[in-house]
Parts: C-alpha cells; structure tokens; sequence
C-alpha cells in the first residue's frame, strides 16, 4: 500500500512540472509542383476586325496595225479600249499613246496642196462616242497648211511618203465597283470623204495603260 501511494505522489510531481510549448521551427522545403490542370473552355468568338482595303493594280494592252482612218465625227477608229474591273470605290488613270498618221502624200496632190491646216485629235471617253474636251488630258496635234509633203519610202522599199506623229493621251476618272471600259475615241480635220489611202489622218498603233486606285477606307 505504501509503495503505490508513492508511486502517486511522483506521479503528481511530475505532471505539475510540465514546460511551456517550444517556439515553431523553419518552414520545411516546398514539395514538387502539381500536375497541370485541365485546360479551360474555349472564350466567346470576338467581334469582327474592319474590312481591308483592296488592293491598287494596273492593266494595259496594245494594238498594232490598226490602219483605221480617222474622219471628223468622234468615234473609237481601230477599236482600241480597256475595261477596268473596280473591286471598290476608286480612282482610274488612263494614260498611253495612239500613233497617227498624217496625210501629206505627194500621190495625191490636190490634198499635198492643201490650204487647210490639219488635225487630229486623241481622247480617252468612257463610251465609243465620247470625246471630252478636256485638253491637256485629251490630245491634238496640228499641221499647218504650209507644211509640205513627206516624200519617201518605207523600211520595205514601197512608198510611205506620209507623217507619223505619236500623241500622248490621259484621263482621270472616279469609278463605282463593277467595269468600266475605256476607249481611245478621235477625231480629224479635214476628215469628210475619207479615203484612207489618200485624204485621211489613220490610227495606226495604240497603246493604253490603266492604274486603279482604291479609294481611303472611312
């Protein structure tokens, strides 16, 4: 009995002289990272970005030989013109050179004799019948009466004893979408009673160049 009595006793001493909590030690080393999660739902579509502007290009096209004499109403001698397909709004400048012939032929010479000046004219019109006076852009090249004949022959030795004269030509027009076809239309003067051998001024060669420009976006 004695024996268990202290056992108690010691007991109780040792309880009643438990310390205070020690302080908290370092943080331990971080673990590995985790897997990668899953990936998310796809986000809602944005809203459309502007429309871009098109493009500029240029076409061009020649004609040879077209031997079509020119008299004095306006019209497309020879068939030379070039359509221009526009994808938007936008600006077309026309510009080449039509090569004409001048009549000053010594096989005919009552015409060689001439007191009259000659001319011919060169413009570029958005119809085959049209012939905007808008010189500077549309072209003419005149000869005076007292110039004389051209006697000579060509590179192949049969006569040519006429004038060869290049005229430049330009237009500037504002297009809607669609094809616009532009034609080098002319006139002549003296042209009435042709005779494209003797009397006439000829479209021989002509050569057409088109620059499209878009117009600015807004």
């Amino acid at each position: 009995m004695r024996a268990i009595g202290l056992l108690f006793v010691v007991a109780g001493v040792v309880a009643g002289c438990s310390g205070s909590a020690g302080s908290v030690g370092p943080a331990g080393t971080a673990g590995p990272a985790g897997p990668v999660g899953a990936t998310g739902l796809q986000g809602p579509k944005g809203d459309p970005g502007p429309p871009g502007t098109p493009a500029g290009f240029v076409t061009s096209k020649s004609f040879a030989n077209l031997g079509a004499a020119i008299s004095n109403d306006c019209a497309n001698y020879g068939g030379a013109s070039l359509p221009v397909t526009a994808p938007v709004n936008g600006t077309v400048v026309v510009q080449g050179t039509a090569i004409v012939k001048f009549n000053r032929s010594t096989a005919d010479p009552v015409f060689a004799r001439s007191p009259y000046q000659t001319v011919a004219f060169v413009f570029v019109g958005t119809t085959a019948s049209d012939c905007p006076q808008d010189f500077g852009h549309a072209a003419f090249l005149k000869l005076t009466s007292t110039m004389p004949a051209a006697p000579g022959t060509s590179a192949d030795g049969t006569p040519d004893d006429n004038y060869y004269f290049p005229i430049p030509f330009r237009r500037v027009v504002h297009v809607l979408p669609g094809t616009t076809t532009f034609f080098v239309n002319a006139q002549s003067f003296p042209g009435s009673f042709c005779d494209a051998a003797k009397r006439c001024q000829v479209m021989v060669d002509v050569g057409i160049d088109a620059t499209f420009i878009p117009d600015a976006p807004g």
